[in-house]
C-alpha cells in the first residue's frame, strides 16, 4: 500500500486517471470478468507503487508506472485477446484530452505494450510493471484467483479444461513466470515456492486419483464382488419364496387331512353323497402335494462334488473356489492350488468366472423348480374351485 509519503508525490494526473478507470470499468466492463477487473489493476497500481518507493524512483519515474498499471487492462472492455492494443488506445485518447505531454505518453504507451505474455523486460520500470501485473504467484490468492481465471477464459474464449490440463498448465505457468526484480523476489519469492509445490502436489494429487478411477484392476473386482452379491440375494430369494410354497401348502394340506380324518367317511353311500367335496379336495391335496415337492427340492440343499486338480483349473474346466470342489483335495493341494491362483490374476479371474456360472446355473434350477411348484398350486387352487362350484350347481339343478 502507498503510505502518506507516496501520496503526496503522486500527481494530479494520477489521481484523475484512476477515478476514470474506476468509473470507466464500473459502467463499462462486463461482470463476467472475474479475474481482469477494478481489484486486478488496483493491485498491480499498489504493487508498482510499493517497489517504486522501495527503489526511491523519481517523482516522474512514479507517475509513469502509475499511470501505465491502471491504464494496463483498459482493452478489457473491448476484446479479450489482444487487449493491450486497445488499452494504449484509452491511455493515449485520455491522456491526450488532458494536455499529457507527448514523449510522457509514449513512455506510458511503452511500459503497457510490455505487460504482453512473452515479452522481455528492457528496463527497471517494465520490470516492475511486469512482476506487478503478475505478483498473483507470489501470493496465498494464487489458486483462488486462478480459478477466476479459469471461468474468464471459459467464458470468452470458450476453452474447457479437465481438472488435470488445469493444473498442468497452472504449474507450467508458475514454473515458467519469475520475478525480475530483486524487490518483488525478496517480498514474494518464498511464496512462490510454496505455490509451486502445492500446485506441483495438486498434479501429482489429480494424477493419482484419474489412476485410482481408471485401474482396471478396481473394475473387475467391484464387477465380480457385485456379481457375487447378486447371486447371494437371487438365492436368498428363492429359498425365501420356496419356504413360504411349503408353509402353505403343509398348512392346507394338514387342514385337509385332519378335516377329512376326523369326520368325512369313505363308505360307498357317503362317496356318493358327498361327491361335490370330494372332488375338489383330492384336487386341492393333490396339488399341495405336488406343489411342496418342487418346493422342498428347490430349496434343499444340492452340493456338486467334483474332483479338481490344476490341470483342470489351467484349463477352464473347474474351480478351486467352490467348497464343493476344493473339500475333495487334501490341504497340501488346495494351498498350493489357491497360491497358483494368487500368483497369476489371469487364472484368478477365470475361476472366479467359472465359479460365478456354476453359481448362475444352480439358481436357473432353483428358480425353475420354483416356478413350477407356483404353477401346480396356482391351477390346483383353480380347478378346486372350479370343480366345487361346477358339482354345487349341478346337485343344486338335479334335486330340483
Amino acid at each position: 500500500m502507498m503510505d502518506q509519503q507516496t501520496e503526496h508525490q503522486t500527481s494530479k494526473i494520477v489521481d484523475k486517471v484512476r477515478s476514470y478507470i474506476a468509473d470507466l470499468f464500473t459502467s463499462e466492463l462486463s461482470n463476467k470478468h472475474v479475474y481482469h477487473n477494478l481489484n486486478h489493476t488496483r493491485q498491480t497500481a499498489e504493487a508498482c507503487a510499493e517497489a517504486a518507493e522501495a527503489y526511491s524512483l523519481e517523482p516522474a519515474q512514479r507517475e509513469l508506472l502509475q499511470l501505465a498499471a491502471w491504464f494496463h487492462d483498459a482493452g478489457y472492455i473491448r476484446t479479450y485477446e489482444g487487449h493491450e492494443d486497445y488499452s494504449i488506445k484509452y491511455a493515449q485518447e485520455y491522456l491526450r484530452k488532458e494536455g499529457y505531454p507527448d514523449s510522457k505518453i509514449a513512455e506510458v504507451v511503452r511500459l503497457i505494450d510490455s505487460t504482453r505474455a512473452g515479452h522481455e523486460p528492457k528496463d527497471l520500470l517494465e520490470e516492475i510493471i511486469h512482476d506487478a501485473d503478475r505478483i498473483s504467484i507470489g501470493k496465498k490468492s494464487f489458486f483462488r484467483k486462478a480459478e477466476l481465471l479459469r471461468i474468464e477464459w471459459e467464458v470468452f474464449l470458450e476453452k474447457h479444461y479437465k481438472k488435470e490440463e488445469w493444473h498442468k498448465l497452472q504449474q507450467q505457468y508458475i514454473l515458467s513466470t519469475n520475478f525480475y526484480t530483486d524487490y518483488f523476489r525478496r517480498e514474494y519469492g518464498e511464496r512462490r515456492e510454496k505455490n509451486i509445490n502445492k500446485q506441483r502436489g495438486e498434479v501429482k494429487k489429480v494424477k493419482k486419483k484419474k489412476a485410482k478411477d481408471d485401474d482396471p484392476k478396481r473394475g473387475i473386482e467391484t464387477m465380480y464382488r457385485a456379481t457375487y452379491r447378486t447371486h447371494i440375494e437371487l438365492s436368498a430369494i428363492a429359498d425365501s419364496k420356496a419356504n413360504m410354497m411349503i408353509s402353505i401348502n403343509t398348512i392346507i394340506m394338514s387342514v385337509i387331512i385332519t378335516v377329512v380324518g376326523g369326520g368325512f367317511t369313505l363308505t360307498e353311500n357317503a362317496f356318493i353323497e358327498n361327491l361335490r367335496y370330494t372332488v375338489p379336495i383330492c384336487i386341492l391335496l393333490l396339488g399341495s402335494l405336488a406343489s411342496v415337492i418342487y418346493a422342498v427340492i428347490s430349496a434343499r440343499p444340492n452340493i456338486t462334488e467334483k474332483k479338481v486338480d490344476m490341470e483342470k483349473i489351467k484349463n477352464k474346466q473347474s474351480s478351486s473356489l467352490f467348497f464343493g470342489n476344493f473339500t475333495q483335495m487334501k490341504l497340501k493341494e488346495f494351498i498350493e492350488n489357491m497360491q497358483v491362483l494368487g500368483s497369476s490374476k489371469s487364472l484368478l479371474y477365470d475361476s472366479m468366472s467359472i465359479d460365478i456360472y456354476y453359481l448362475g446355473l444352480v439358481l436357473t434350477q432353483k428358480y425353475r423348480l420354483l416356478r413350477i411348484s407356483y404353477n401346480i398350486f396356482m391351477a390346483s387352487l383353480v380347478l378346486s374351485v372350479v370343480a366345487f362350484v361346477g358339482i354345487f350347481f349341478y346337485t343344486q339343478l338335479n334335486m330340483r
